[in-house]
């Protein structure tokens, strides 16, 4: 069977998938959505209109919230972040204006295209949640998943080899992510999510979902419940994200903090916090491959070099110093203030003209070549990755697209932080809001480390689920 063929049967495969969610009962569109949203974050295109994949998804939950107009139409007003995002999307279709690379049309499409991809399935996925009742079971079907990652993390490491990503890979013939952190000297290890840093993020979000169902839900720990946090929490820092390693400390202690009233279990978490923190120290310090046999990166790039194909930056070095030059960059990549700082200068750079509202949606793909899902995609001179949202959001959006996040950032915040202290007494909200907090300095953190934006969806997502369930715990009943 030739790859068309198969690349048409995977079209079929997530149409159906899709389909299947518009279909389904409101709770399971819930889980079947973070499904999509955990094992398809592939980076693939089966149809330009539908990359991201999460559009398909975001397309079932709309059509369906459609067909219950009249029942859904005051709970999605009453969404408190339902303002914040309007105001949002009038300014970025505001911004799209000043894009005159294309058509007025064209840009509008694309302001809207850009909101979709970061709070459709935010604003929709609450929606269908319908009781108490219905967000344990929601955050268990998550935690359930990572544990399914969590092992499968353990046999790719193994295996020396991610078959699940290596297909799609190949087959779409996008950057395999996977087996380049397998083949490095800073090892890190995935799963059926595709990029460790992110397999390391989503499994920061399960292990605190985890500590918040024992105590909102009562779920307790047996010997195998504890075995198998444990086994996330190894695999989590075997994703060897640094990102991740420091979102988890912010959101561990912040839940720790605002939702933990019990002594003993606020001591158990503090003492998880001691001996992860000496854990990922010890990982961090000592190179990957004195502790499992991996290839050095200088061995795998001098095998390799000569096949790279450059991009619209021109590199004229030498074959030796292009492989001095791609060492070098491994070893700084990610590590370094200075190379943060770096970027953030020459990001000034790019924009300096067009500072308060950016070059444009997608200028950064179009127009500079910063495509990481390309396989042959490699850039120099300290733009490697561009490995901050605030880079991305500051050249294509200027000042006043990172004014908008910064809203949207502080209203998450205010919310939360009005809920717990509002209804002090409200141990549930308290909870809740707290977990929701924690959750979203995970997230913030690490994509302003890392520049992962697509991990979006699935924490706002996640976010998006909890918010209903302060809704529906303020009002002690079991169906809104």
């Amino acid at each position: 069977m030739n790859g068309e063929v198969f690349k048409i049967i995977i079209f079929i495969f997530f149409v159906f998938y899709a389909f299947t969610i518009f279909l389904v009962k409101d709770i399971t569109k819930v889980k079947l959505t973070i499904f999509g949203l955990i094992f398809f974050d592939l980076g693939i295109t089966i149809l330009p209109v539908f990359n991201p994949l999460d559009r398909l998804w975001f397309l079932a939950l709309f059509l369906s919230a459609l067909l219950k107009y009249k029942q859904l139409k005051y709970e999605f007003i009453r969404n408190p972040y339902i303002c914040t995002i309007i105001i949002f999307s009038v300014v970025f279709i505001f911004l799209s204006f000043f894009d005159h690379r294309m058509s007025f049309t064209r840009n509008l499409l694309r302001a809207f295209l850009y909101i979709v991809d970061y709070f459709g399935i935010f604003l929709l996925l609450g929606l269908f949640i319908k009781s108490r009742k219905d967000l344990i079971e929601v955050l268990k079907f998550f935690y359930y998943c990572m544990i399914v990652c969590a092992f499968y993390g353990l046999i790719v490491l193994l295996w020396r080899n991610n078959y699940y990503y290596n297909f799609f890979s190949n087959l779409y013939n996008v950057y395999n992510v996977s087996t380049d952190f397998l083949e490095r000297k800073r090892l890190g290890v995935s799963s059926f999510i595709p990029h460790p840093h992110t397999n390391g993020l989503y499994l920061s979000f399960a292990i605190l979902v985890r500590m918040f169902l024992n105590n909102f839900s009562n779920w307790k720990f047996s010997k195998w419940n504890v075995f198998v946090l444990i086994l996330m929490i190894v695999v989590q820092i075997l994703s060897n994200s640094r990102a991740a390693y420091i979102g988890f400390i912010i959101g561990l202690i912040t839940y720790s903090i605002l939702g933990i009233r019990n002594r003993s279990k606020l001591r158990l978490y503090l003492l998880i916090l001691l001996v992860y923190i000496p854990s990922i120290c010890l990982f961090v310090h000592i190179p990957s491959n004195r502790i499992i046999n991996v290839y050095a990166i200088s061995t795998i790039f001098e095998e390799n070099v000569s096949k790279e194909t450059p991009t619209k930056i021109e590199n004229k070095l030498t074959k030796e110093e292009q492989k001095d030059e791609i060492y070098l960059e491994e070893k700084v990549d990610g590590s370094t203030f200075d190379m943060r700082k770096r970027q953030l200068i020459l990001s000034i750079g790019l924009v300096k003209d067009k500072i308060f509202v950016g070059n444009g949606l997608r200028w950064l793909k179009e127009e500079f070549g910063f495509n990481p899902n390309d396989k042959n995609y490699k850039m120099t001179d300290g733009y490697y990755n561009f490995e901050s949202f605030l880079y991305i959001v500051l050249v294509e959006s200027g000042i006043l697209g990172l004014l908008m996040w910064f809203l949207f950032y502080g209203k998450v915040i205010y919310y939360n932080t009005k809920e717990i202290i509002s209804l002090k007494n409200n141990v549930s909200v308290i909870q809740i809001s707290s977990l929701c907090l924690a959750l979203f300095f995970i997230y913030l953190t690490f994509i302003y480390i890392t520049g992962e934006i697509h991990t979006t969806p699935m924490a706002l997502g996640l976010i998006a689920i909890l918010t209903k369930g302060i809704s529906l715990v303020k009002v002690d009943t079991d169906i809104i």
